[in-house]
């Protein structure tokens, strides 16, 4: 499984737990400069991760945002000559393109690896009011 976090001004991330000793990151989205992460929940497998900024660090008055992030590929079994009719695993996009973590700076956006959607969270039905939230809160500001 995979697991889906947020840092505060740390950013969001996204870890490969298949050997729990040692996690993979495979996603990662920092800008501290703008972002103060409270929570990020897979919205839809393989398609969207949605993350909310509480706030603009640089700028106080500036109200939190909501943010959607693509989901990392998911693998899907191809079948290979040498397994006589039988299914492999096939590389995802990122291992072929051999994807690796961006060292940590101020501000970084990294893709890749693979993920399933098991897991505690609030899922597309949280993240479906997040959104809604959002944009009643800035329809209520724009009046």
């Amino acid at each position: 499984g995979h697991l889906y976090s947020s840092w505060y001004r740390g950013g969001v991330m996204v870890h490969d737990l298949t050997d729990p000793s040692n996690p993979e990151r495979v996603r990662y989205f920092r800008r501290s400069s703008t972002t103060s992460f409270w929570t990020a929940q897979l919205a839809a497998p393989g398609e969207a991760v949605v993350a909310s900024s509480r706030a603009n660090p640089s700028d106080p008055s500036a109200p939190g945002r909501l943010y959607t992030f693509p989901d990392v590929s998911r693998e899907t079994p191809t079948e290979s000559p040498a397994s006589a009719g039988g299914t492999t695993a096939g590389a995802t996009p990122a291992e072929a393109a051999g994807d690796q973590p961006t060292p940590d700076g101020t501000d970084a956006v990294q893709t890749g690896g693979a993920t399933d959607g098991n897991g505690p969270g609030f899922g597309v039905t949280g993240a479906f009011a997040a959104l809604v939230l959002a944009l009643a809160a800035l329809v209520a500001r724009r009046r």
